[in-house]
């Protein structure tokens, strides 16, 4: 409504719509909205693609043998490397903390538990 209002005082010289505060600020921060979404949108999509670049240890490791048998790299730069993925994978493994199950989710879990006694045998003869 207020966008109509602003077209029909046009006509009038000292009622420019263009030269009015509101309508200055108002697109100032439109423009500043846009290009904050973008930014963010930018933002998160750098984040999910560097997610995406980080190789399988095992599919690391088969690239630096292939570079090995092709002579790309030396034994020892490949031991180098291999040692290199070996402390990253343990890093992560042990940095991620293990799932803990309590003894009652144990006991109701729907997998059949193991019994801690040894089934009858027959006696040894």
């Amino acid at each position: 409504m207020s966008g109509w209002l602003l077209l029909a005082q046009a006509g009038r010289a000292d009622k420019d719509p263009l030269r009015q505060p509101e309508v200055i600020w108002g697109t100032v921060a439109l423009a500043l909205a846009l290009f904050a979404g973008a930014f963010i949108i930018w933002l998160v999509d750098r984040w999910r693609k560097r997610l995406g670049q980080q190789p399988a240890p095992v599919d690391e490791l088969s690239e630096y043998r292939q570079m090995l048998e092709q002579g790309e790299i030396t034994e020892e730069e490949y031991q180098r490397l291999r040692a290199k993925v070996s402390r990253r994978i343990s890093r992560d493994v042990y940095s991620s903390p293990a799932p803990t199950v309590s003894s009652e989710e144990a006991s109701s879990s729907t997998f059949p538990q193991r019994p801690t006694t040894p089934p009858n045998s027959p006696a040894p003869p």
